[in-house]
């Protein structure tokens, strides 16, 4: 049974007692990152998920890492363009030491310039080592904002000139109970459940609040502007094909008909490009999720022999998607989703993922993944023909390729080309 409450303070906190597991995840997200960041902010948020392992609250490194190996477990941090995530998976028994290791995340904290210069150099390398290709190039343009488009890690000098007072200002307004989110899942005891609530609902606030997120550029307003045809030194052609998906339209719905369009090995796009032509190795459509907005997003690599080949294809399968679909058509993806959500409750870390990142994007009920086998089973053929005609058009297309530069010009031609035939 799944519940959400919010404490005295703000903090949101979400449950999903799982008693036939035999461990327990505890969770906690913090809105911030890429989409929050601007020029001047580039990088904070990844900067202090990488600080608090220096020092967080009344924890230093090496009590941290005492801490990590009574309970045989480590705490995991990673920064997303929605948010902050730490995550520490324990047995049930250790639930409550996970619990006052995170609360530690939000009480103040001041880092040594010793530590904070050490972390510096660390991101830093992790920025020099940072691989830039065509798939990292368009993950940070399809979440480019208004107020631009920045990697995760932000650049290095940014970092490098980050100084103590802006690091706190930032930190004051992320590492707060009232912007954070705790999620605890898998096997809890009421008891413990009693604790936490205490423990994190009497954490001070800092009294700051970071800013909502910036809107993403150009939202539904796609089209041949923003397609991006660019040389490469591969001798493969990358393509990616992106659609935005209308907020209205709901969750099910649209993860059906990815499922059906390039989502599983009896895929139109996988049966076609690859099982009967053998133009490509690999083809998959999936729904990329970026703050409150949803992408349709398809993509493969092909030899610059089959480019034309595969792209005219991929534009008439999206178009005979919103002419015909049989409920034949559904069933594998309707498998698929149902095998799912089945495993969805066995999966702690999954299930605190679908309760922290649905109240970061603002969703009413974020339990909607458990029953997601059961609202899909009622989808009719006709719902995904017309929301086929809906999303697949030319004017809500975005075509991204990497390819030879000598082929710029033609591909570009084949671009135009194929827009128009879903106009």
């Amino acid at each position: 049974m799944g519940s959400r409450e919010t404490l005295e303070n703000g903090l949101t906190l979400c449950l999903e007692t799982e008693n036939h597991l035999h461990i327990a995840e505890v969770a906690l997200f913090l809105r911030c990152g890429a989409l929050y960041e601007d020029l001047q902010t580039q990088g904070l948020s990844h900067l202090l998920e990488h600080l608090h392992y220096r020092r967080m609250g009344n924890l230093d490194h090496e009590e941290l890492n005492r801490l990590q190996g009574v309970m045989g477990t480590e705490l995991e941090g990673a920064t997303y363009p929605e948010g902050i995530v730490y995550r520490l998976l324990v047995m049930p028994d250790q639930l409550m030491q996970g619990a006052r290791v995170m609360a530690e995340l939000l009480k103040d904290t001041v880092w040594e310039r010793e530590e904070t210069r050490r972390e510096k150099m660390v991101v830093i390398r992790q920025i020099e080592a940072e691989e830039k290709d065509f798939d990292n190039d368009m993950e940070i343009l399809s979440r480019e904002t208004e107020a631009g488009a920045y990697p995760l890690m932000g650049c290095a000098s940014r970092i490098r000139r980050a100084t103590p007072e802006v690091l706190q200002s930032w930190r004051r307004k992320t590492f707060t109970p009232d912007n954070a989110v705790l999620c605890l899942s898998g096997c809890l005891k009421e008891a413990d459940i009693r604790k936490v609530r205490h423990l994190f609902g009497t954490l001070p606030v800092s009294g700051e609040r970071i800013h909502a997120p910036y809107p993403l550029k150009d939202w539904n307003r796609r089209g041949r502007g923003n397609d991006v045809i660019r040389g490469g030194d591969g001798e493969l052609c990358r393509v990616f094909l992106t659609l935005d998906v209308p907020r209205e339209v709901r969750r099910e719905r649209v993860n059906l008909l990815s499922a059906m369009t390039g989502g599983n090995v009896d895929s139109r796009l996988f049966l076609r490009l690859r099982e009967e032509k053998g133009w490509v190795a690999e083809v998959e459509s999936y729904v990329e999720e970026i703050g409150r907005e949803r992408l349709f997003c398809i993509r493969y690599d092909v030899s610059p022999v089959f480019f034309q080949d595969t792209l005219f294809s991929a534009m008439d399968i999206l178009q005979g998607i919103g002419q015909e679909v049989q409920e034949a058509d559904l069933l594998s993806g309707k498998r698929q989703i149902r095998l799912h959500t089945a495993a969805l409750r066995d999966d702690p870390v999954s299930l605190n993922d679908m309760m922290g990142w649905g109240c970061l994007q603002g969703e009413e009920d974020v339990f909607e993944s458990l029953r997601m086998d059961a609202l899909t089973e009622a989808i009719a053929p006709e719902e995904i023909r017309n929301l086929a005609r809906e999303l697949f058009t030319g004017r809500n297309l975005r075509i991204c390729v990497e390819c030879p530069s000598e082929s710029l010009p033609h591909f570009r031609k084949m671009a135009g080309q194929a827009r128009k035939m879903l106009s």
